[in-house]
């Protein structure tokens, strides 16, 4: 009777230590995708935020000679203007910035806005498009106006 006794217990903690083993493995994969599904979130917002805020930026802008394109001090610029205000849309120091300025007043870029990390901006303008490549993607809005090209 000790005999199967000992079997019996034996059983019972090799099911118990089983149990406890997948449950870990299971937490673990669990815990493995969340931070996969972390990563890919944090590159989407890197990637499709600025060419967002970009876009919404360019059509609020969207009127004929309102959007420019300009260097100053080799860093390109999307230069946005209305009756009185000149918005300077930019790329320095890993960041993008914003500034905005009343229309004659000289643009000093050290003053932006940081709005958010990011690498690389490119801008291609054409009478009546314009394409972005925001941290290698690229994005072509089509205007209802003209630019200045």
């Amino acid at each position: 009777m000790n005999r199967m006794r000992n079997i019996y217990v034996f059983f019972s903690l090799s099911l118990l230590f089983l149990f406890a083993g997948c449950a870990l493995m299971l937490v673990y994969t669990q815990i493995e995708g969340y931070q996969n599904l972390r990563q890919e979130i944090e590159n989407d917002f890197e990637t499709y935020t600025p060419l967002s805020y970009l876009a919404n930026k360019i059509h609020s802008y969207d009127e004929t000679s309102a959007i420019s394109s300009i260097q100053i001090e080799g860093i390109s610029c999307l230069r946005l203007q209305d009756e009185q205000t000149d918005t300077l849309i930019y790329v320095q120091d890993g960041k993008l910035k914003e500034l905005y300025t009343i229309q004659g007043t000289d643009f000093d870029l050290e003053a932006g806005e940081e709005l958010m990390d990011c690498e690389h901006l490119e801008i291609h303008l054409e009478p009546h498009f314009i394409e972005l490549e925001v941290n290698d993607q690229k994005l072509q809005i089509r205007l209802h106006s003209e630019a200045s090209v």
